[in-house]
């Protein structure tokens, strides 16, 4: 959803072996839409979708992706004019990357919140949201898949009901949705 001047634009990104069209991106998306009607605020929302690069057989042939897929997205956003001191960016696992890759280029944004952050064993090593936003969240999980680093402002475990790595990793997005 896009509207003009918005008070706020949400950014979601997905991650590896993922797009933007699965469940938990469009229930994030419509969720934060019908938040903001409630409360009377304008809000853009964007999902920027990197799907040919992150469906990569291995997680390391889809990171060599992420650089590319944050320009694009930056790309999208910068030509449409929006204010990078409105934008929040929520990402999954890569998706945190790319989010990464989109602040620097703006040369910071207001929020990040990193669900899920993947971590260095993917061979791309996990960036400090804090020189690049006002404010950042890191939550992770249990999971293999999540780094460990401290990343942000504010860096929280979440409990999950799976004992299963993959449930664990991709839970974040999840939550965030029923909060």
């Amino acid at each position: 959803q896009e509207v003009s001047n918005p008070q706020y634009i949400f950014v979601i990104s997905h991650g590896w072996n993922s797009d933007t069209s699965a469940e938990r991106f469009q229930s994030l998306a419509n969720q934060i839409n019908e938040t903001c009607s409630a409360l009377g605020i304008s809000c853009s929302i964007y999902l920027p979708d990197w799907g040919p690069g992150a469906k990569q057989l291995t997680p390391w042939s889809a990171a060599v992706n992420i650089d590319a897929a944050a320009e694009g997205a930056f790309n999208l956003l910068n030509a449409k004019g929006v204010d990078p001191t409105k934008i929040n960016l929520i990402g999954e696992s890569f998706g945190n990357w790319v989010n990464q890759g989109i602040a620097q280029r703006f040369d910071g944004v207001d929020k990040i919140l990193s669900f899920n952050p993947a971590n260095e064993l993917s061979r791309y090593e996990p960036q400090d949201h804090t020189a690049f936003s006002n404010l950042s969240y890191s939550f992770s999980t249990l999971s293999g898949a999540d780094t460990d680093r401290p990343i942000a402002d504010f860096n929280i475990r979440l409990q999950t009901p799976f004992n299963n790595w993959d449930k664990q990793h991709s839970y974040g997005i999840q939550w965030l949705t029923n909060t």
